[in-house]
């Protein structure tokens, strides 16, 4: 049926290549059959009125959730079950969808993510451990120790959204004789002098419509000893926790992607709101004297904090720890201040918006 679409004598186009596509350049004189067969095997397996979910799709006028937050936009499909060419309706990294409508070398139909997304509604299901259906994360979780006058090089690593990526420091300063490659990830160079350094770097995808994501990292010059999270040793314990999600979070060890982590275990309080506390606590006595958060907020019912300070106890009771409490998302929030000798350190969070939660704790010594 296929090798018969068309009576109009075209010359059959039948390479496999992608570099051959421009081959198909010519428009109403070449059949190209490839695009042909991945054009009706779509239709046959879900773009098509057999398909419930499709008809559902389409008479909801393309406002499947996935669909509008990849997009931009709801995709309606056309009343043949055709995504429409026009230039709204492109896959908006590939630039597919278009069929002759748009520019060399996306003329030939192939699966988009777009289209993937569209077919998830007649019942497929998709593998959304695959790259293309990540957010953008960074992966590397802490840098090695560096010495003055030696040579250092480690890349940064991130996994999902589209590469290329684009790195930069977007807070604090690496240390001196260090560099970031922006397209590498790649910390390079001689350190100078010793000391510890703090900074944030930016990672950006290809995706010009991606939210970006940050990692704070600390990175030891020197011979002293590296900076270690007490919190990973501590047990933990929570004024509450949602059925749901899992006091064991707060200290895992595990940098959230964002703070709508939808990945990794959470702690949270919905759908309980006023004051609310998370604890680490140490078998001996501690000597702290800087800490991180990172709050989880999901734009719903969890969101963050109106206002948060550490405590600490000592031996009596729970005593505030004196400090600047940033509220930031996406980023660990840290306090540094003055050394205190503890076993208990507890995060006491002020619900806002909504109940709160946190991702990650981490405490220093």
């Amino acid at each position: 049926m296929i090798l018969e679409y068309d009576e109009a004598n075209k010359q059959l186009f039948t390479s496999l290549a992608d570099e051959d596509w421009y081959k198909t350049d010519i428009a109403g004189s070449v059949l190209d059959v490839h695009g042909l067969v991945m054009h009706e095997y779509g239709h046959a397996v879900a773009f098509h009125s057999d398909w419930a979910g499709m008809r559902s799709y389409v008479s909801g006028g393309g406002t499947d959730p996935d669909v509008v937050e990849y997009q931009g936009r709801a995709v309606p499909l056309d009343s043949s079950y055709h995504i429409p060419g026009d230039q709204p309706n492109w896959d908006r990294i590939s630039g597919q969808s278009g069929g002759w409508t748009h520019l060399f070398p996306t003329r030939r139909w192939m699966l988009t993510k777009l289209s993937l997304l569209i077919a998830e509604n007649a019942g497929w299901k998709l593998n959304r451990e695959l790259t293309p259906f990540l957010k953008p994360s960074i992966t590397t979780t802490s840098l090695p120790q560096a010495t003055p006058g030696t040579a250092y090089r480690q890349t940064l690593a991130a996994r999902g959204g589209v590469p290329f990526y684009d790195w930069q420091v977007t807070g604090g300063s690496l240390p001196a004789g260090l560099t970031l490659d922006r397209f590498t990830g790649a910390i390079t160079g001689t350190p100078t002098t010793a000391g510890t350094s703090t900074f944030t770097v930016q990672l950006r995808d290809y995706d010009r419509l991606s939210t970006p994501v940050t990692r704070t990292f600390t990175l030891t010059v020197g011979g002293g000893t590296p900076i270690t999270n007490l919190a990973t040793s501590a047990t933990p314990s929570a004024s509450y926790t949602s059925p749901w999600e899992s006091v064991a979070a707060l200290n895992d060890g595990i940098d959230p992607p964002a703070s709508n982590d939808t990945v990794n275990r959470r702690w949270g309080t919905w759908p309980q709101t006023g004051t609310q506390w998370a604890e680490l606590t140490w078998p001996s006595a501690q000597t702290l004297r800087s800490a991180e958060v990172y709050f989880f907020d999901d734009d719903g019912g969890v969101r963050v904090p109106a206002s948060w300070k550490l405590q600490y106890w000592n031996g009596s009771a729970y005593a505030d720890v004196p400090g600047t409490y940033p509220t930031a998302l996406n980023a660990y929030n840290r306090v540094t201040f003055g050394a205190v000798s503890t076993t208990r350190l507890r995060v006491s969070l002020q619900s806002g918006a909504g109940s709160v939660g946190l991702l990650e704790v981490k405490a220093y010594a």
